[in-house]
C-alpha cells in the first residue's frame, strides 16, 4: 500500500504519460484522417467529423501541456505543506511532553 505522498509521486510519472499519450494519439488520428479525408473534399458529415478531431486533439495538448502539470505542482505544493504542518505539530507535542516530564 503507498502513502499519499508516494502515490502523488506515481500519479505525477503516470500522468504525464497517459496525458502525452492522449495527444499523441489524437494527433494520429487527425492526421489518419486528413490523409483518407483531404481539407477541401469534406462534406457536411466529414466537416462535423474533422471539427470533432481537431477539438479532441486541442483538449488533449491543453490537458498534457497546461493541466497536468499544474495540477501536479499543486499536489505536490500540498504534499509540503501537510509535511511542514506535520513536523510543526510533533515540534509541539514533544515539546508539551517536555515541559510535562520537567514540571511533573
Amino acid at each position: 500500500m503507498l502513502t499519499r505522498h508516494e502515490f502523488a509521486t506515481v500519479q505525477s510519472h503516470l500522468s504525464t504519460v497517459y496525458f502525452a499519450s492522449s495527444a499523441v494519439l489524437a494527433g494520429l488520428s487527425l492526421g489518419t484522417f486528413l490523409l483518407r479525408h483531404p481539407v477541401n473534399t469534406w462534406s457536411k458529415e466529414a466537416k462535423n467529423l474533422g471539427i470533432a478531431l481537431i477539438i479532441a486533439l486541442s483538449a488533449a495538448e491543453l490537458n498534457s501541456l497546461v493541466l497536468n502539470p499544474l495540477v501536479t505542482n499543486l499536489m505536490f505544493d500540498r504534499n509540503n505543506i501537510e509535511f511542514l504542518q506535520a513536523a510543526k505539530v510533533y515540534r509541539i507535542i514533544l515539546l508539551k511532553k517536555i515541559l510535562k516530564i520537567i514540571f511533573i
